[in-house]
C-alpha cells in the first residue's frame, strides 16, 4: 500500500528486506516507547533519553509529565530564573526528574526548530 500511495520512504512504517517486511527506524522506535492496556494507548514514554517522561491520555491531557507535573511547566520556572534544587523542592521531584523534564524540553523544542 505505501508503494502504491508512493509515500515518501522516510515516512514508511514497513519496510521489504530479502523479502521480510519489518518496521522501519521509526515505527521500531514508536513501538517500543507505547505501552497498551485493553488495545488502548496506556503511556507513551516519548524519548529514550528522558525515559521518566511519559504522556497519559488520561492525565495532563496527553501532555508530556514527569510524576504528573507537565515539563514545561518546570522548564519555564527553570527559564525564569528558578535554580534546580528550587524546583526539587517546589515539585517534590528528585533533581533526575527535573532535569529530564528540563532535557525533554530543550529536546522537543530542538526539534520543532
Amino acid at each position: 500500500m505505501q508503494d502504491r500511495l508512493e509515500l515518501d520512504p522516510d515516512l514508511s512504517l514497513v519496510v521489504v528486506r530479502n523479502g521480510q517486511v519489518v518496521l522501519s527506524a521509526a515505527a521500531e522506535r514508536f513501538q517500543h516507547s507505547v505501552h497498551y492496556e485493553d488495545d488502548a494507548v496506556a503511556l507513551i514514554r516519548p524519548s529514550a533519553a528522558t525515559p521518566d517522561v511519559t504522556m497519559d491520555p488520561a492525565r495532563s491531557f496527553g501532555q508530556p509529565t514527569v510524576r504528573g507535573i507537565r515539563t514545561d511547566a518546570i522548564a519555564e520556572d527553570f527559564r525564569a530564573g528558578s535554580e534546580r534544587d528550587e524546583l526539587v523542592e517546589l515539585y517534590d521531584l528528585t533533581p533526575t526528574l527535573v532535569d529530564q523534564a528540563i532535557r525533554f524540553e530543550l529536546i522537543a523544542a530542538r526539534d520543532a526548530a
